[in-house]
């Protein structure tokens, strides 16, 4: 199904200034209450472009979170133009209004492609990030959020082949969603850089819980001291790479979702379990296992009904599938959707769930054609997987 979304007016007040762990008061939903349920459902957004033009490549790797101060969900991607010109990794901070149906580049980098001859290149920074300096273009895999208190996105980690140095994905980065500004965290340490790390915010504690790829080793970012430190956790997982995470606000913990594989880090091989973190216990709890095995699965947390949403591929060919874990009883379902239906391909960290307009949104796509996609959800509808 394809629609355009015009505008519609919101009931719900913002939630700039939260307090420690509170969350925004939900009202009554008014954006599309039309909207089929369990149906993905395709949007063509407007883009507004930088003063430097150009147009949104999708290159994969990144990942999708939500804003609860400016209700959008924000965006890494690759952005091409005539002064960056090809590269094959993230250098644009996007945010998708929903309502407006609309996605604006907030931000690119002052980094860009510089040709080396046979096909090569390397990522080279422009003179303007001597005055205001940007991360390296990267994968981002699972190493963003937002922490709303600040009103800022945190990236860390990723991967670079092209830029100079290649450990600049093992600093720790801030973006300022209003003034629109990066920021180098200054921390004493830092978490080793396996690439396809996973972090997410735990606002209870004001901390950032991030997982190292192997499993080994839990590291927290304090938001207040910007200082990462290991947290040397009771019986980490050894997740694959590229899990998902999501916050369970209803009991403050962390959730993840993508098992060890072969070996404990098969890249295509992942499996199917399902953890949750406690900052306060400082130890991993096994939940029961997911349905479907997925390697870089979509993961959000419904808070309106208190459960998770994951969309993920079956191991690497297996049907995409819409599932939902139930906190409360601690179990699996999984929703049938007709084989006909329309829907975009599961893949990386791009699904986030809207409270407010109580929506999923999913990118999908590639450089030639971007793809946005909506899907609200009715979880009693889904069954127990067999």
């Amino acid at each position: 199904m394809k629609i355009r979304i015009g505008v519609l007016c919101l009931l719900v007040a913002g939630c700039a200034g939260m307090a420690r762990g509170d969350e925004p008061e939900l009202g009554e939903v008014t954006f599309r209450p039309d909207m089929p349920v369990n149906t993905w459902v395709r949007v063509e957004p407007e883009y507004v472009a930088p003063p430097s033009g150009g147009r949104h490549w999708p290159s994969g790797w990144n990942k999708l979170v939500y804003d609860p101060v400016g209700k959008r969900m924000i965006y890494m991607d690759r952005w091409r133009d005539d002064v960056r010109k090809n590269t094959i990794y993230a250098n644009a901070v996007m945010e998708f209004d929903i309502v407006e149906n609309r996605v604006t580049c907030l931000k690119l980098t002052n980094w860009k492609r510089r040709d080396l001859g046979g096909g090569a290149y390397q990522t080279v920074p422009m003179p303007e990030n001597e005055d205001e300096p940007t991360p390296a273009d990267r994968h981002p895999y699972g190493n963003m959020t937002v922490v709303p208190e600040q009103n800022v996105l945190y990236l860390a980690g990723g991967a670079t082949q092209t830029a100079r140095p290649r450990s600049a994905p093992a600093e720790t980065w801030r973006f300022d969603l209003e003034e629109h500004v990066w920021t180098k965290v200054e921390s004493d340490v830092t978490p080793p850089n396996l690439l396809e790390d996973v972090m997410e915010y735990d606002p209870s504690n004001r901390i950032i819980v991030r997982l190292a790829r192997d499993g080994r080793q839990t590291w927290l970012l304090d938001i207040d001291e910007g200082q990462w430190r290991n947290a040397e956790a009771e019986n980490n997982p050894r997740c694959g790479k590229s899990a998902a995470m999501c916050y369970d606000s209803k009991r403050e913990r962390i959730l993840l979702y993508g098992g060890p594989g072969r070996q404990g880090q098969a890249w295509n091989d992942p499996g199917p379990e399902m953890w949750a973190y406690s900052v306060e216990e400082n130890a991993w709890t096994r939940l029961p296992d997911a349905p479907v095995s997925a390697r870089a699965p979509g993961m959000a947390y419904d808070a309106r009904r208190d459960v998770v949403m994951i969309h993920a591929r079956d191991g690497r060919d297996g049907p995409p599938t819409v599932a939902f874990y139930f906190p409360e009883e601690n179990e699996w379902r999984v929703l049938e959707l007709p084989e006909e239906a329309e829907g975009p391909s599961p893949s990386w960290h791009t699904l986030a769930y809207d409270p407010v307009n109580d929506v999923f949104a999913r990118t999908a796509g590639d450089y030639t054609a971007p793809q946005w996609w909506l899907f609200r959800s009715d979880p009693s509808k889904a069954v127990a997987p067999e």
